[in-house]
């Protein structure tokens, strides 16, 4: 499992876990009152289910949700940005920085897919190697 949204409390977690199931995508949500048992988590938090889903969850957060930060730490939620070294400070998990480059349209679907995205917001094909 995968975190890719961070949130202030359950009552804003939640609807991120709806808009990423509607879009077919598994997600839980950490940090409430039903994961506490299950998660030594001290905020509320999305995350999904299967790693492979998490670049198509950040573009449906960030193009319909319009508040996903992708320079959080995925483990403990220390914001990485303006950090010289690509470690969290907080909990000294290494983190890789994604410089977007240029647009590409996926081979498989047809789909305009932005820079910073190895595989197909929408079918999930892996960028080509020429993109």
């Amino acid at each position: 499992m995968v975190v890719v949204f961070w949130a202030r409390d359950p009552a804003e977690a939640h609807p991120v876990k709806a808009l990423l199931e509607q879009h077919g995508i598994a997600a839980v949500v950490q940090g409430d009152a039903s994961a506490l048992a299950t998660c030594n988590c001290t905020a509320s938090s999305a995350w999904v289910v299967e790693d492979a889903d998490a670049e198509r969850a950040a573009y449906v957060i960030a193009t319909e949700h319009g508040s996903f930060d992708p320079a959080r730490c995925t483990n403990c939620g220390y914001d990485l940005r303006g950090l010289p070294r690509p470690r969290c400070p907080e909990c000294g998990t290494p983190f890789k920085r994604l410089e977007p480059g240029p647009a590409w349209v996926c081979p498989q679907c047809g789909e305009e897919c932005e820079g910073q995205f190895a595989q197909c917001w929408h079918c999930g094909t892996d960028r080509p190697e020429e993109a």
